[in-house]
């Protein structure tokens, strides 16, 4: 499929639909209008459920960004309550929230050092609990961003076909003005044509 600019496509298709609602007296307009109304509506439909996955996906990635961020905090809170009682032994490199596994990896070795230390560290059980919600949680949202990602994903290629079937009936409408008027034609030039769709070729 050539490269076009949306708007453009989607100009061009309104221009066709207008034109030939003007001119249904005109065998072709006639032949031609009921597939271009239906790619009009296919097209709508198909932005708008795309557009509402598209915004449930970066809701999600955003809500699962949010859950290692949190964990990267907790990692960073207790690594200070760690120096203040002047604790040795505990892991204290700082990890950024992006790097999730990396983080997980250095979450989780300070539960190790928090497990081993519930007897003489007062505050350890509680951030062994906390990190291990937030690592659950962390997964959780990892998933549910990841399945709103396959959705959009999924729904992407119903905009896909829609355009690619708007191509198709512009094009076969193009051909058939030109093939009636001739592209010099006032009506075939009031056309806001979208190059990519169907370029000026020679009309057998």
């Amino acid at each position: 499929m050539p490269y076009a600019n949306i708007a453009e496509v989607s100009t061009c298709l309104s221009d066709c639909i207008d034109y030939c609602q003007k001119h249904q007296d005109i065998d072709y307009c006639e032949h031609h209008l009921p597939h271009m109304l239906d790619v009009k509506n296919e097209m709508k439909e198909a932005w708008a459920t795309t557009d509402k996955h598209f915004a449930r996906w970066k809701r999600e990635a955003g809500e699962d960004k949010l859950s290692w961020k949190n964990l990267a905090k907790l990692l960073r809170e207790v690594q200070r309550k760690l120096e203040r009682i002047d604790a040795i032994g505990y892991p204290d490199r700082r990890v950024m929230y992006w790097d999730e596994a990396i983080l997980e990896n250095a979450a989780r070795e300070m539960m190790d050092y928090l497990a081993e230390h519930t007897g003489n560290i007062d505050f350890a059980e509680d951030y062994l609990t906390r990190m291990e919600q937030l690592i659950d949680t962390a997964h959780g949202e990892h998933d549910q961003s990841e399945d709103a990602l396959r959705s959009y994903r999924r729904f992407f290629r119903q905009r896909r076909d829609a355009l690619s079937n708007a191509y198709h009936v512009i094009g076969e409408f193009r051909e058939s003005m030109r093939r009636n008027l001739g592209k010099d034609h006032p009506d075939y030039q009031s056309i806001r044509w979208a190059w990519s769709v169907s370029p000026d070729e020679t009309v057998l």
